[in-house]
């Protein structure tokens, strides 16, 4: 074995010392190779992943085109047929005139507004605004054609209201000949009797001249009875005139007629006046009167106008729908446009990146070569054979490698082994007091700890019983005492109370309000059912949603009707708002049982008939409580 008698001298220029502040230096050769092969598989790695978001960004945006930005468009076209196809039902409605028309007209009508509702509802992908305004025009549409329906109902009454007058009139003018008509006969009777003692060789003047005065007397009934045939026609093709002007023009001649028959009428003897005047009296109703032809057909030609000028509205709507949906559909097309677009771009981006990503990794891999493997590895081996060539020559005093955790370092280490023995003797006694000192104070800690562990604790056991939003037992604790209390009723003979209520019309209140509206609406209730728990013994707790209980031992039926029926007044008197409540506030319907526990029930089936209760609250017309008697032993 050879031995040097001079240290082998060592450029440490080029060596790079291990120590905490370089972390190339402290890697192992094991390490080393492993970060170049993770360098390179992370840049494989960073490769595949921008591939494959790439990919995704694609996939996404073009499945975005095929499930929202196309259906859209398609349930676009949908509701623009639709609403055509409503307007078009409607249009007949404005000329219906019977029932079966209308039963018929109806029943299209109602299918175009289902077919129009489910495209409507299948319309989900468009602008907000356009949507918006696509919504008040339907809604408009569908007002109108509620309208036309209403005209149609009337319209139809109104027929029947005339189809009514005109066999009034049939009978007025039965009426009018019973009276008339034997006068009538009687004239012409008379009449060609005088004719034919005129005509005789000597005629007997004193006899026709008796006989004129009798004819004299009934002409006026003549005419008057023409007149009232007159007026009956007249009014018959009144009550079909096309036009309000007509119709007018009609009124006014018969009123005229009216006039004159009246003054007629005045001249006539007494008794025929009296008999004649009920039948003219209701001539003139179904002339002048509201339920009269006349007013009857006003009313029906001004419901056609206004069917008329509904049809009309209805054709501007359709003409804005075909507007509205034609931006919606240009809309989605340029969505459609514009996410193309964006897939190109973000494709061209991410391959640029890729690109740069993969150029950089080679880089850093070459660096890593060189600064680590041949700076680091190769230098700090060289220098490490050369200490072990002079501490083989005893040369003690030269500068020794640095130790470390790594294979150099701990080579270095074993070097540096005997020189600190000593040292590190003292400093493990040292290191070992300071250690006993911390062992004390981590004692300390711990006690310390473990005393907030014990109130941490019991705080989480009170919380794991209370309902967070309101303050009251939860379920768990409901069901703890509904078992408890029942058992110590039990065996005390004595009558237990169950009260379960529930906020009526809850939901609708948070659609219309919001949650946290709802949520104080809870927390109110709940504060008032903590208020009525007064004994020691009660429980309030919140069964769940917007269901709470209210367990009374040593409490018998009419005093758990007394508690009941306070609970719900005390509710109701907050006035808390809710306009989608028949009642105008928040109320609510209570059920409650009372029993004496023994072997033929138990504590669920108090809960179950306490909750029956409730539910026939809710069938009586909510905001009222209510009992039912089933259990053997009530009290």
């Amino acid at each position: 074995m050879p031995r040097w008698t001079e240290p082998v001298q060592v450029d440490h220029d080029r060596c790079q010392f291990e120590d905490a502040g370089s972390f190339l230096a402290r890697l192992s050769i094991r390490s080393s190779l492993i970060l170049g092969f993770g360098a390179m598989s992370g840049v494989m790695a960073l490769a595949v992943l921008a591939a494959l978001f790439v990919s995704s960004s694609v996939i996404s945006s073009v499945g975005e085109i095929l499930e929202v930005q196309l259906p859209a468009t398609v349930n676009t076209f949908r509701v623009a047929r639709a609403a055509e196809a409503l307007g078009a039902s409607g249009i007949p409605l404005a000329f219906l005139s019977t029932a079966n028309e209308r039963e018929v007209a109806f029943h299209r009508v109602d299918t175009a507004l289902k077919t129009l509702k489910q495209s409507q509802a299948s319309l989900q992908g468009a602008a907000e605004g356009t949507n918006e305004e696509l919504g008040s025009l339907l809604s408009e549409l569908t007002d109108n054609l509620q309208r036309m329906r209403d005209i149609v109902d009337e319209r139809i009454r109104l027929r029947l209201l005339q189809r009514g007058a005109r066999e009034m009139l049939l009978a007025n003018l039965l009426a009018f000949q019973q009276h008339l008509t034997y006068r009538v006969r009687i004239l012409e009777g008379d009449s060609d009797v005088i004719h034919s003692l005129m005509s005789q060789p000597s005629p007997p003047v004193d006899r026709i001249a008796n006989m004129a005065n009798q004819l004299t007397i009934l002409l006026p009934v003549a005419r008057f009875y023409g007149e009232i045939e007159a007026v009956n026609g007249r009014l018959l093709a009144a009550s079909q005139d096309a036009t309000l002007p007509t119709l007018n023009l009609s009124l006014q001649v018969l009123n005229a007629s009216l006039e004159s028959i009246e003054i007629t009428l005045d001249r006539f003897p007494g008794g025929l006046s009296r008999e004649l005047a009920q039948p003219f009296a209701d001539l003139k109703r179904l002339v002048r009167g509201e339920d009269g032809l006349i007013r009857l057909r006003g009313r029906e030609l001004r419901l056609n106008e206004e069917s008329l000028a509904l049809n009309h509205v209805n054709e501007q709507i359709l003409e804005r729908v075909d507007a509205a949906t034609d931006n919606m559909v240009r809309s989605g097309l340029d969505a459609v446009s514009r996410t193309g677009l964006e897939v190109d771009v973000t494709r061209r981006r991410y391959f640029l990146f890729l690109v740069i990503t993969t150029g950089l990794g080679f880089v850093g891999v070459a660096l890593l070569m060189h600064f680590q493997i041949d700076r680091h590895v190769i230098a700090r081996l060289s220098w490490l054979s050369t200490a072990m060539q002079n501490v083989a020559a005893g040369h003690m005093d030269v500068s020794l490698p640095p130790a470390g955790c790594s294979e150099l370092g701990r080579l270095g280490a074993a070097l540096h082994l005997f020189r600190e023995t000593a040292i590190e003797a003292r400093e493990r006694e040292s290191a070992l007091h300071a250690s006993n000192i911390r062992v004390e104070q981590a004692l300390a800690l711990v006690e310390q700890k473990a005393a907030e562990l014990e109130i941490a604790n019991a705080k989480l056991q009170e919380l794991s019983v209370r309902d967070p939003l309101t303050g009251l037992f939860n379920r768990r604790r409901f069901d703890q005492a509904l078992t408890s209390e029942w058992a110590r009723a039990g065996h005390g003979g004595k009558p237990l109370a169950l009260l379960v209520l529930d906020l009526d019309y809850f939901k609708q209140y948070n659609d219309r309000y919001g949650h946290q509206a709802g949520d104080a609406c809870l927390q109110q209730v709940g504060s008032i059912l903590q208020n009525h728990a007064r004994r020691a013994g009660d429980v309030a707790a919140r069964f769940g949603g917007e269901e709470f209980c209210l367990i009374c031992p040593y409490t018998n039926k009419e005093q758990a009707e007394s508690i009941a029926q306070s609970l719900r007044q005390s509710i109701l008197d907050q006035a808390l708002p809710h306009e989608d409540s028949p009642f105008g506030v928040v109320t609510v319907s209570i059920g409650y049982m009372v029993a004496t526990p023994d072997a033929t029930c138990t504590s669920d089936d108090l809960l179950h008939l306490a909750d029956q209760a409730l539910y026939l609250a809710k069938d009586k017309g909510r905001n009222c409580i209510q009992f039912i008697e089933t259990l053997p032993t009530i009290v």
